[in-house]
């Protein structure tokens, strides 16, 4: 299956000379963020002085991400990620 991601949210990753793209936060890994490689077809948890060159667009969402602005996703009552409920399409429009 492949991961949809925002062609305006890229960054170049590590030594790779490939644009990787923004998913968003990791939830499980403290001050890491989640991306996305579409040439090896796998997600990874980064750091972000591992990112180069990035979108204009990728520089102000991470801003918004150090600043805290960036809004939580909706949990369900056993405090889980809920990704059918209406407030998550929501989310996903500030992401």
């Amino acid at each position: 299956m492949e991961t949809e991601f925002d062609e305006k949210l890229w960054f170049i990753y590590g030594c790779c000379k490939e644009k990787h793209y923004l998913i968003g936060t990791s939830r499980n890994f403290n001050g890491k963020i989640y991306a996305w490689c579409p040439k090896k077809k796998l997600s990874i948890f980064l750091s972000i002085n591992e990112m180069s060159k990035m979108s204009l667009y990728c520089k102000y969402w991470i801003n918004g991400y150090l600043s805290g602005t960036y809004p939580n996703l909706p949990l369900n009552s056993k405090g889980e990620v809920d990704f059918y409920a209406l407030k998550c399409e929501k989310w996903s429009e500030y992401t």
